[in-house]
């Protein structure tokens, strides 16, 4: 779920302030876009996100990043779907390092 902020033109005053409920927003073309967490991505330019290989090891992969709504940002270039990421405690990793995958649902 995101947070959508919308301003309708009511330029003519037949709308009503807070009169209205169970809206629907439809949007006339769909957007898909690929997010990590926002913690995930790392430099000051938001430039980077450390991709685990099938191999356990790190990679440090250059992305471009697109928007972000505070708690998730959009990767326009640099990662693929269902690649995975580290989303926390990036200090100090490197390319190459060695690590233990642990999910939130606790799997491996």
């Amino acid at each position: 779920m995101r947070k959508i902020v919308w301003e309708v033109d009511n330029s003519v005053g037949l709308l009503e302030p807070q009169t209205y409920s169970g809206v629907t927003l439809r949007v006339s073309t769909p957007h898909r876009a690929l997010t990590v967490p926002l913690a995930a991505v790392t430099g000051q330019d938001k430039s980077a996100v450390f991709v685990v290989k099938d191999d356990n090891t790190l990679e440090r992969r250059a992305v471009k990043s697109g928007a972000d709504d505070g708690m998730y940002i959009e990767i326009t270039t640099g990662l693929r779907e269902n690649e995975m990421v580290v989303t926390s405690a990036t200090t100090g990793l490197e390319s190459g390092m060695k690590v233990e995958v642990a999910s939130n649902d606790g799997m491996k």
